[in-house]
């Protein structure tokens, strides 16, 4: 038998059932975000050379709300193109740049921001703006940096001697590719036009540096100016890479000049007799840390001779207990302008004369030319009358500075040799002079 509720139970029966079933507002997920007109996607590099391949920038964006749509094209501070294309439904568009300008001529390069700005009237959206970049290249960045860190005279063409029988003389030719390419060719053309060297490379992207002491590198293209094993004709010949990007884009580099001898080189040797106080150098000239100088690295002192003209000595003061750190050093220098252009000097040998500064002392100097390899001990000879090193071929610092040393100081200095002069512990030595013996290559002729 059923039973009737009473009204105030089933009231309160019914208001708990309706707040059981009632839906519960949902809390905004912590780190959500309102979304917001942006844009999806731009081509990130076209060029509009009406080839049919990559010939415009499309932009892609999205609207969460009608809105009026302002786009604008810039680099920099230039302005190169504002479009007003109105109000647009909520959604995905669609945006294309032809490349052209205010003026409507497109630019060969612009690295371009691309900026969306949209606006929304009688909207809770709120107004937005959004950018992206885009770079529209009508160019081809290539080039052939040669090895020219033995000196090669300003504004020479790089000479090339197939005929030398001493050394199998060769150039060593590195392409510069400043951006990523489908294809990269580097060719020599001879004095007639004909193509001597065709070889397919991947250049070093923004490098022009050589790797140790001039060496070539993976990517650098060795030319001995000789096909099927003999000489090419003597003449002017040019170097350049010919490449297609990834824009599609297909060019050329500037041309190196190159020349091809009929001289072949012969080695010679050549003895120079060298005053302490005019090859002496800052240390500061081959070194590219900061603060170079600003704190000695020894005690010693270097200063005029009292017992040599032109001399130097070399004497050690005492200041702590390590004997390296009392000694006495000094970097010197020899020019050699005359194997410029040619391939520098290729190995060395240096003595020294001198004494020790005070009489029946027996204090002595040691004298040390660098070798090749640019961490390894440089050779080194020791005496308290007078010593010559060994022979170093191409020592570290034989070819003055190298590329990137260049570069940074902003100089570039002339081949030659370097070495240097200690003292250690208490020991105090004057030099009365230097012997400096090299071998280099110079033309035949």
């Amino acid at each position: 038998m059923m039973r009737r509720l009473a009204a105030p139970a089933c009231a309160l029966l019914v208001a708990v059932a309706a707040a059981v079933l009632a839906p519960v507002p949902l809390l905004p997920l912590a780190g959500a975000q309102p979304a917001t007109d942006s844009i999806l996607h731009v081509t990130p590099r076209f060029s509009p050379n009406a080839d049919g391949r990559l010939d415009q920038a499309v932009l892609r964006y999205r609207l969460v709300d009608p809105a009026s749509v302002r786009i604008t094209v810039s680099e920099g501070r230039s302005t190169h193109r504002i479009v007003l294309l109105g109000r647009q439904q909520a959604g995905e568009h669609v945006w294309r740049w032809n490349g052209k300008g205010r003026d409507g001529k497109v630019p060969s390069y612009c690295g371009c921001t691309i900026t969306l700005r949209t606006a929304h009237r009688g909207s809770s959206s709120a107004d937005t703006v959004d950018s992206v970049e885009t770079v529209l290249d009508t160019l081809v960045f290539a080039e052939v940096s040669p090895r020219t860190d033995y000196g090669l005279l300003e504004g020479k063409a790089l000479p090339v001697y197939p005929r030398s029988t001493d050394v199998r003389d060769s150039v060593a030719l590195r392409p510069i590719l400043d951006e990523p390419f489908r294809w990269a060719t580097l060719l020599i053309k001879g004095p007639d036009g004909r193509t001597v060297l065709r070889r397919d490379v991947t250049g070093s992207e923004g490098s022009t540096a050589f790797g140790e002491h001039g060496k070539p590198q993976p990517d650098d293209v060795v030319w001995t100016a000789r096909r099927h094993g003999k000489p090419l004709a003597p003449g002017r010949y040019r170097a350049f890479i010919k490449a297609r990007d990834m824009a599609g884009n297909i060019g050329r580099s500037p041309a190196y000049r190159l020349w091809v001898s009929r001289d072949a080189l012969e080695m010679v040797e050549r003895v120079h007799v060298v005053s302490p106080q005019e090859s002496l150098t800052s240390e500061c000239v081959f070194s590219t840390a900061n603060g170079c100088g600003e704190v000695p690295l020894r005690c010693g002192e270097v200063v005029p001779s009292a017992l040599y003209p032109g001399g130097l000595s070399y004497r050690s003061r005492g200041c702590s207990t390590d004997a390296w750190s009392n000694g006495a050093h000094g970097l010197h220098y020899l020019p050699l302008p005359h194997t410029a252009g040619v391939r520098g000097v290729h190995s060395a040998k240096v003595s020294f004369t001198g004494r020790p500064t005070e009489d029946a002392a027996a204090d002595q100097g040691t004298i040390t030319l660098p070798r090749e390899q640019r961490h390894a001990p440089g050779v080194s000879a020791t005496s308290p009358t007078g010593a010559e090193t060994p022979w170093v071929t191409c020592s570290r610092m034989c070819l003055g500075l190298e590329q990137w040393d260049r570069d940074i100081l902003g100089e570039a200095l002339v081949p030659g040799v370097v070495w240097s002069f200690a003292t250690s512990g208490t020991d105090s030595f004057d030099v009365e002079r230097f012997t400096v013996t090299v071998r280099h290559l110079v033309p035949a002729s």
